[in-house]
């Protein structure tokens, strides 16, 4: 890869030019769209990763960052179908399966929601997908795992403050 993950916005300047000197080659417009995604820059990368899904229609990664964009811009509708395809043809990737979750959620369906955040519950880093899963369970009248959800989330939270903290500390 071009441009490392952690500079998101200045790889997806470098594969921008390479894309410009080698506009047929697929691999540096696959990792363009990716570059763009990571960068948050969801208006440029949401066509391109649109284009390489009808060249790809099979490749759940595409089919998730696509989904999981239209989800960033709250745009709801448009983010299950690619979402669902993602989970269908890759039922263990995890971040698919959580934010076909949400998107299941805003969409006002939690027991449609309700697998795919039981499923991706260990990919949890910072709470928000187990305070997602204590209101899924809310909704279906489950109770007590909606309180353990809860105070799941809490303490995942508190860790991911905590680690935040640090990292502050050492730079």
């Amino acid at each position: 890869m071009l441009g490392g993950e952690g500079r998101p916005v200045e790889a997806a300047a470098e594969l921008r030019q390479a894309v410009q000197s080698w506009p047929g080659d697929g691999r540096l417009r696959r990792e363009l769209a990716a570059s763009l995604y990571r960068a948050r820059d969801l208006d440029a990368a949401r066509p391109l990763l649109e284009e390489l899904l009808t060249q790809e229609p099979g490749s759940p990664e595409l089919a998730f960052m696509l989904g999981d964009a239209y989800l960033q811009q709250q745009q709801v509708a448009k983010a299950i179908p690619p979402l669902e395809a993602a989970v269908g043809s890759e039922p263990k990737l995890l971040p698919a399966r959580a934010a076909l979750g949400r998107a299941w959620m805003l969409n006002g369906d939690p027991a449609r929601a309700l697998p795919h955040l039981e499923a991706a519950r260990e990919a949890d880093e910072d709470g928000s997908l187990h305070y997602q899963l204590s209101r899924a369970y809310q909704a279906q009248g489950r109770a007590a795992s909606a309180e353990e959800a809860l105070r799941r989330s809490q303490e995942l939270r508190e860790a991911a403050q905590a680690r935040e903290r640090a990292l502050q500390r050492n730079s």
